[in-house]
């Protein structure tokens, strides 16, 4: 499970720089989203530097039910 262990030291190194210097506030009203904005980033960089498929990694470290690129739509809007 190296991959779990590299995904969760990039995570907490994305959210530490987040609450270090961004301000970010969180919405109050709708649906939680399934993955954090994050978590989409350290699944992006990690993609990146192991050259793994993101839904691979998605597959493998947070969710086994995601079976789309749709929960990464938010990236789009962002």
């Amino acid at each position: 499970m190296q991959i779990l262990k590299l995904y969760t030291m990039v995570l907490n190194k994305i959210q530490v720089f987040t609450k270090t210097f961004l301000n970010n506030e969180k919405p109050k009203a709708g649906r939680k989203p399934k993955l954090t904005d994050e978590e989409i980033a350290s699944i992006f960089i990690l993609s990146f530097i192991t050259g793994m498929p993101v839904m691979k990694i998605v597959n493998q470290t947070l969710n086994p039910s995601i079976k789309s690129y749709h929960i990464f739509s938010r990236l789009s809007r962002l």
